[in-house]
């Protein structure tokens, strides 16, 4: 099963035109990390500063096929 988080693009996201920049995405998904591993139960702070357990990205590949506006 699919974890599905909905967030849309903020304004802190965006460049003054309303175009996200292509790092927020990266944010983002550190966001979603957290919040599926909230999901089940596990505080990301405490995996990280307590627990020791880390969750490292060893490949990611982005293809943007349209622009991310605001909102």
């Amino acid at each position: 099963m699919p974890f599905r988080v909905n967030r849309p693009l903020r304004f802190g996201d965006c460049d003054p035109s309303g175009i996200a920049y292509f790092p927020s995405y990266l944010n983002i998904l550190v966001g979603v990390l957290e919040d599926f591993f909230a999901s089940l139960g596990f505080s990301f702070r405490a995996m990280t500063d307590e627990r020791r357990i880390g969750v490292p990205t060893v490949r990611l590949d982005l293809t943007f096929k349209s622009p991310g506006f605001q909102g």
